[in-house]
C-alpha cells in the first residue's frame, strides 16, 4: 500500500483535523486545510547564515506541523513539506555544487518507535539521493535540552562517517537546527573522513537559539 493511500484511508479512522488550525479538513488534504497551506506557503523566503540556509522561523505554523509530522504519526504531511522544500533544496545542490547530501540521523530506537527518519521520507518523496551516517550513541532527544553546553555533551562523538569525504561539497540536511550541537558534531565526524571541500546545512527551520547565535 502507498503512502499516499494509507494515509487517505486513515482519514476514516483517525482524527483528520488540520494540524494547524484544527478545523476539519476537506476529503481531499491530508491533516492539513487549504487556507492553512497557502498560508504556510506566503511565509517561506530563503536566509542564508553563513554556511546555513534554512527557509522558516520554528515557531507558530511551522512548529506545528513538524511537530505533528515526526511526533504524533502524521507521516502523510511530508507530502506537504517535500513540496515546500523541493525548489531551495535543488537549487542550493546545483550553485554549490553538491556531490553528497547527508539526512541527519535518528537513534535506531527512534526510529522504530516513529517507524521512519523524517528527514529521509522527504528526500525519498522528492527523489534526492543521499548517504547516510551511523547515529551510534543513543542521545536523549535535542528538544527536550534547553542548556547549550548540556546539549553538546548529550551530542557528543554520537556520529560516525564510513565513506571518504576528500574534496567533496557536502550538504547535511535537518528539519529544525537549534543551537548547531548536532551538526557541529556530525562535521567533526565528516572531517575524520577526508578533507571536504565545503560543508553546508540546510534547514526547513531555524529555532530563536540560532537565530540569536548567528
Amino acid at each position: 500500500m502507498s503512502l499516499r493511500l494509507s494515509q487517505t484511508l486513515r482519514k476514516f479512522f483517525f482524527n483528520s483535523k488540520c494540524s494547524v488550525c484544527g478545523k476539519e479538513t476537506e476529503e481531499t488534504e491530508i491533516y492539513l486545510c487549504r487556507e492553512c497551506r497557502e498560508k504556510i506557503e506566503k511565509k517561506k523566503s530563503l536566509r542564508v547564515r553563513g554556511n546555513v540556509f534554512y527557509l522558516f522561523d520554528y515557531n507558530d505554523d511551522i512548529r506545528k506541523i513538524i511537530i505533528d509530522y515526526k511526533l504524533n504519526g502524521r507521516k502523510g504531511i511530508a507530502y506537504f513539506m517535500s513540496s515546500l522544500i523541493e525548489h531551495e533544496l535543488k537549487k542550493i545542490i546545483a550553485e554549490k555544487d553538491i556531490d553528497i547530501i547527508i539526512p541527519v540521523p535518528v537513534s535506531r530506537e527512534r526510529k522504530n518507535l516513529r517507524g521512519f527518519n523524517q528527514v529521509e521520507t522527504l528526500l525519498d518523496i522528492i527523489g534526492i539521493s543521499y548517504k547516510k551516517i551511523t547515529r551510534k550513541k543513543n542521545t536523549v532527544p535535542m528538544h527536550g535540552i534547553l542548556e547549550k553546553d548540556i546539549r553538546k555533551i548529550n551530542i557528543k562523538s554520537a556520529f560516525q562517517c564510513d565513506f571518504l569525504t576528500e574534496h567533496k561539497n557536502i550538504l547535511i540536511v535537518d528539519d529544525i537546527i537549534t543551537t548547531g550541537a548536532t551538526v557541529s558534531e556530525i562535521i567533526k565526524s565528516l572531517k575524520t573522513a577526508g578533507k571536504p571541500k565545503n560543508i553546508y546545512i540546510f534547514a526547513i527551520s531555524a529555532a530563536l537559539s540560532f537565530r540569536r547565535k548567528s
